[in-house]
């Protein structure tokens, strides 16, 4: 057992006193949207995790949590508030550039659906599988859909929408709110 860790400058350390070396976090590349029946959750490049909110831990315990399980240097959390989605339920792995997601159920409970169609059967948990833009899934009963693109289109829409707050213009009405 490892009782010490070596210092070249100044000898020995106690390893209590030891602090490791953690690598940078990635950097965090918007490439979607995790899309509930009252939200857009962010999605970013690299592993995504899915998980209920309702369980007293913060998102970045339920991270670091998600990181050493899973084996990843870093893990983006989506904490959804419904009793059905299990506390780690999904993982969705994107590529950087919004072109491909890959979906995995990590054993929930109440297991996920790919598509609404009530005969789909639940996507197996030792297998990842392949969504693309526009797909809905059912974890357990909360159903979502999912959005990507390229980070350069999402930085534009984020950019426009921020124009239209600024401007007092209603979105979807494309009239001033001012008085």
């Amino acid at each position: 057992m490892c009782t010490q860790a070596l210092d070249f400058q100044f000898g020995t350390l106690p390893v209590d006193e030891f602090e490791p070396l953690l690598p940078e976090p990635a950097e965090q590349v918007q490439v979607g949207w995790l899309v509930t029946s009252s939200a857009r959750l962010p999605l970013f490049s690299g592993c995504n995790v899915v998980g209920r909110a309702a369980d007293g831990r913060t998102l970045q315990q339920r991270q670091q949590e998600w990181c050493t399980a899973l084996g990843k240097t870093a893990v983006h959390g989506v904490l959804l508030d419904d009793a059905t989605v299990s506390g780690s339920h999904l993982m969705l792995e994107l590529e950087a550039d919004g072109s491909a997601c890959t979906i995995q159920d990590l054993g929930s409970t109440n297991k996920t659906r790919l598509g609404l169609n009530p005969s789909s059967r639940p996507l197996n948990p030792s297998m990842s599988h392949s969504a693309r833009s526009g797909d809905a899934l059912r974890l357990g009963q909360c159903v979502v859909r999912l959005e990507f693109a390229h980070p350069h289109i999402i930085a534009q829409q984020q950019q426009h929408q921020q124009h239209v707050a600024v401007a007092g213009i209603s979105p979807t009405l494309g009239t001033s709110n001012a008085q």
